[in-house]
């Protein structure tokens, strides 16, 4: 049901960056190659915008001392990384869960059990691109 629901999702926002690179492509006289990045990556400012705000969030509600404190570009690396696995994981791993083939383990079964439990509106895609890690 979620992964219909964000396919709708995925069509609607490629569908608004057709349109809005045809406008720029059209009406303002833009190459189609500028209208098309400028689309791209202004969808990758919004994405890191809110990548940004939900960290300065926690932080703000986060009750840690000065050892969780990062190097500027250590947070840069964190907040690139946390941006595109979000871009993908919505665009790509959640809308498709079955893309890649299946989540069962080909392991053989040994040691403790570990149970996986994905957030609010999310679903077993979210973890395929973490399965050979957690193998």
């Amino acid at each position: 049901m979620l992964a219909s629901f964000l396919r709708v999702l995925l069509f609607a926002e490629l569908s608004l960056f057709a349109a809005l690179a045809a406008l720029l492509h059209g009406a303002a006289g833009w190459g189609l190659g500028a209208a098309l990045s400028t689309v791209l990556i202004c969808d990758l400012v919004v994405r890191t915008a809110i990548t940004i705000n939900s960290f300065a969030a926690s932080s703000a509600l986060a009750s840690h001392g000065d050892s969780a404190r990062l190097a500027l570009a250590a947070r840069i690396r964190l907040v690139a990384a946390e941006a595109w696995w979000t871009a993908v994981a919505f665009s790509v791993l959640m809308p498709f869960p079955r893309l890649g083939g299946s989540m069962n383990s080909t392991l053989p079964r040994s040691g403790v059990p570990v149970l996986l439990v994905h957030g609010y509106l999310c679903n077993h895609g979210i973890w395929r691109a973490m399965k050979r890690f957690l193998e």
